[in-house]
């Protein structure tokens, strides 16, 4: 086994500066990759053109290198978190119990473009006489470059050169590209991870290893050879494979790695997004870490031209000879022939060169089987590319594949390029879905390779725009709908925000039993048809100012009208608005609430009240007045309407808990679409819930969540439509966050507005993160393409409807950013502990908890419930 030697003169900010005859300089950038899934075509067009536009003005020789990095999740997962100390322990829990489900992928690809700062000429007379004139003016500077220990040096005027084109080079792709510029502790640990793949070299500390001065830029051959002063590559022991041996503090390591070439590309001229885009396939298809390597280096117009006129000239002689033969010209000739017209066409019509171009993947492992498995991987995902595994040039390979030196592999492997197919390979192309940190929500990719993050708080923190984290879940029954809107919820209350459930269907009044730590935490509301909860839902008696609570008193008139069934009647309207008016405006010395509005209906039929309007419409008011004060009066003292009229016994809900769960006993019996006198009750009910889950929403003080579950059992209401929409702008407006769970698009087409990208109007506006589950529908599948922003093609539409690829869990993401992708989510792996609290289907579950917790369903206090389980366990104590 030989050491290995260093290519590197030094190593300052971000360039890498080697000598080969002469000095060169590479300049290292990272470039943002962006997320390539579901796009429009339009949009691929677009990265392609952008691409081409960067990669034809720059002349410049270099590489794109993906590199997977080690990826350790606990940071991205705690981030941002505020949580109490009362649930500090289990969030800490919580967390590791999501890293240690990432951890299985422990690596995520980061895109570099290393770039050398030196115009090329295109010319070998151009590069020969810079080269005799680099070698000249060398004689005159101060500089050395001695092995035997000496500093390496470069001289000032030749390093400010190097930086001066660096600032054009980065200027100019700043105009075009997300990019950044990489540290010097960055450009080292790029390199050192070359000389010993798969293994992450420690992190340097020191601030700056290079010394200056006035005329020379100096730096020590063992700090310039950090990676390199104790490794060595073994080319011999496997062929095809390198063996490096390097010493770490706890031991020697030891690996292989191995070089795969691309000497074909796929057959045909490859289709775009597709198979050129090799950063994606790989990233996409191969279930292991891998280094892709494109160098390529500009090839003059001028001598694109000469060598195909030689070709041309070479092909038409042959022609003619078989031609004077009286043989037919081969299929081979005229393929040559036929391409070379269309290469001369192509450049007389364009200005962008070619380039010569190489494809180099990398890939290591423990053992040389690993090594084997690991290019079978890759192979099966190139499978229309030809692939070539050098096996006497793997050392060589090594060395011209680092970051920053200038020399190139042997000409047998070199594809040349027009500038299209190099920007088709779309370095950019990720997989990148979600929010950069967060709680995890699945993965995503093809082999679901990447973890999927949510921050719903993102919209609130980024001060650049006006949004929300606010969520619609959509899709049919069974999809896991509600799973997922439990753990949003559940992961933002561990991250310090106040939370309201709406829980229609009462099947989460077991959470703080079967999850403990929520207990102190949590208030479990169940409102009944009964004098105890008379009145907790009135809009009326949470009016305290009536300047300042308008919401709350347009809320208690949108009820009163619904409730007279007489929507449109100016008069009715008139009656109502006059007298909530009139009964807010007593709030600084009566406490207001909608008994307090019967009362003042009676007090005006009986003639203790007058009321300003004109005379002409006296009987009209007399007759409204008197239906409405009857059918109140009806709906008061029975049924669930009870729940809206307070007579000054009972507090309003108690939303002072972190956690509140808000039950409804008998909201959704029967259909939401039957015209029934029951049916109005029912969702007038549930008006009074979202204006209650709005005003909650309206609060400033730290962040809020709110999920409504079943909201499609409102929408198709005006007013209901309206509540949602009011809903929704409150907490954008506060940057608070809104969960709706819905059925279908129908639940969600609630005005005319078409206006917005995605055609969804005012409400999916107001909505960033969007969670499409399974569609049985046609229809409702092109709706939701739509909803998400694709294409309503066949191909995503049949995708919406496939119960194989959309099971249980799975679901069609649209994150803050607007990127969509297919998301898969096992709760079950990630917490069994969270899986069993939020399901609701598995009869076996539902079992154990009736028998373990039903005795405590109707409780209402945390002190009766302390008072139930000390009963529950004395007798059993006192037995033993």
């Amino acid at each position: 086994m030989e050491k290995l030697a260093s290519p590197f003169v030094l190593r300052k900010d971000n360039l890498i500066v080697t000598k080969a005859g002469r000095y060169h300089a590479a300049a290292c950038y990272e470039l943002e990759m962006v997320h390539f899934d579901f796009k429009k075509m339009d949009d691929y067009q677009v990265f392609l053109s952008q691409l081409q536009q960067v990669i034809s003005k720059m002349y410049y020789s270099g590489m794109f290198l993906m590199v997977p990095t080690p990826y350790e999740p606990e940071e991205d997962l705690i981030k941002g978190a505020k949580t109490p100390e009362i649930l500090m322990e289990s969030f800490i829990e919580g967390v590791q119990k999501m890293a240690a489900h990432i951890r299985q992928i422990p690596y995520k690809y980061r895109m570099y473009l290393i770039l050398f700062v030196e115009q090329n000429s295109g010319s070998f007379m151009k590069v020969l006489a810079k080269a005799v004139k680099d070698v000249f003016r060398d004689l005159s500077k101060k500089t050395q470059h001695v092995l035997g220990g000496e500093p390496f040096t470069l001289s000032r005027d030749e390093w400010n050169a190097f930086k001066e084109q660096e600032e054009q080079v980065y200027t100019y792709l700043n105009r075009f590209l997300e990019i950044k510029r990489l540290t010097q502790i960055e450009v080292d640990w790029l390199i050192s991870r070359c000389a010993m793949r798969g293994i992450d070299p420690k992190k340097l500390t020191e601030e700056d290893y290079i010394e200056e001065s006035d005329q020379l830029l100096s730096a020590s051959p063992v700090q310039v050879m950090r990676a390199f002063n104790d490794v060595t590559l073994d080319k011999k022991t496997v062929p095809g494979m390198l063996k490096f041996e390097k010493e770490f503090p706890d031991g020697v390591k030891t690996g292989y790695f191995s070089f795969m070439t691309v000497s074909r590309l796929p057959k045909g001229t490859g289709y775009y997004p597709g198979d050129t885009t090799i950063f994606k396939l790989v990233q996409e298809m191969v279930p292991c870490p891998v280094e892709v390597c494109v160098q390529f280096t500009p090839i003059n117009s001028e001598e694109v031209r000469v060598k195909l006129k030689t070709s041309k000239y070479l092909s038409r002689s042959r022609a003619n000879t078989q031609y004077t033969r009286h043989a037919e010209v081969s299929k081979k000739t005229q393929e040559v022939l036929g391409d070379s017209r269309a290469l001369q066409d192509y450049l007389d019509e364009t200005e962008h060169p070619m380039f010569k171009t190489t494809i180099t993947i990398c890939t290591w492992g423990e053992t040389p089987e690993q090594v084997i498995q690991n290019r079978e991987e890759i192979a099966k995902a190139l499978k229309n590319y030809e692939l070539q595994v050098p096996s006497r040039l793997q050392r060589q390979i090594f060395y011209n594949t680092l970051p920053g030196i200038p020399k190139k592999i042997g000409y047998q492997y070199f594809l040349r390029l027009t500038t299209e197919w190099l920007a088709a390979t779309m370095p950019i192309a990720s997989t990148k879905l979600g929010d950069p940190y967060g709680f995890l929500i699945g993965y995503t990719g093809y082999q679901e390779l990447y973890p999927v993050l949510l921050n719903p708080r993102r919209g609130s923190e980024d001060s650049k725009r006006a949004s929300t984290g606010s969520c619609l879940i959509q899709g049919a029954p069974g999809g896991g709908k509600s799973v997922i809107g439990n753990y949003i919820v559940h992961q933002e209350l561990m991250r310090g925000a106040k939370a309201l459930i709406f829980d229609p269907k009462n099947e989460r009044w077991h959470w703080p039993y079967e999850l403990e730590y929520l207990r102190p935490v949590t208030n479990v509301v169940t409102l009944k048809e009964s004098a105890d909860d008379q009145g907790k839902l009135d809009p009326l008696a949470r009016v305290t100012n009536h300047v300042r609570d308008t919401a709350a008193i347009a809320s208690a008139k949108s009820m009163l009208n619904y409730m007279a069934n007489r929507q449109n009647d100016s008069i009715y309207e008139k009656v109502i608005d006059h007298v909530v008016n009139e009964t807010a405006a007593e709030c600084d010395r009566i406490r207001p609430n909608m008994m307090r509005v019967i009362e003042k209906l009676h007090d005006y039929l009986e003639g203790r009240a007058r009321w300003n309007f004109h005379p002409s419409l006296k009987e009209k008011i007399d007759y409204a007045a008197a239906d409405i004060h009857s059918t109140l009066q009806m709906r008061a003292k029975s049924g669930l309407t009870r729940l809206l009229f307070n007579d000054g016994t009972n507090d309003p809900v108690d939303l002072s808990k972190q956690l509140t769960i808000l039950q409804v006993q008998g909201l959704l019996t029967g259909s939401s679409q039957e015209d029934s006198s029951d049916m109005r009750i029912r969702k007038v009910v549930f008006l009074a819930v979202l204006d209650l889950a709005r005003e909650f929403a309206d609060e400033e003080r730290g962040y809020r969540t709110v999920f409504i579950d079943e909201a499609y059992f409102i929408t198709d209401d005006r007013e209901g439509a309206s509540m949602v929409r009011v809903l929704l702008r409150t907490g954008r407006s506060k940057r608070n966050n809104v969960i709706l769970c819905l059925h279908n698009a129908r639940d969600i087409n609630l005005d005319d507005d078409a206006s917005e990208e995605d055609g969804g109007g005012e409400v999916r506006s107001n909505v960033t993160n969007r969670f499409i589950y399974r569609l049985d529908d046609r229809a409702e599948a092109i709706k939701a393409c739509d909803l998400l922003g694709i294409p309503p093609i066949k191909q995503n539409i049949d995708l919406l409807r496939d119960r194989t690829v959309m099971g249980s869990g799975s679901f069609m993401l649209r994150d803050f950013e607007g990127n969509v992708g297919l998301v898969r989510f096992n709760l079950q792996q990630i917490d069994p502990t969270l899986y069993r609290a939020f399901n609701t289907s598995d009869p076996e579950i539902l079992r154990e908890r009736e028998e373990k917790w039903g005795h405590l369903r109707d409780q209402k206090t945390r002190e009766q419930v302390q008072q139930a389980e000390i009963h529950r366990i004395q007798p059993h104590a006192q037995a033993q």
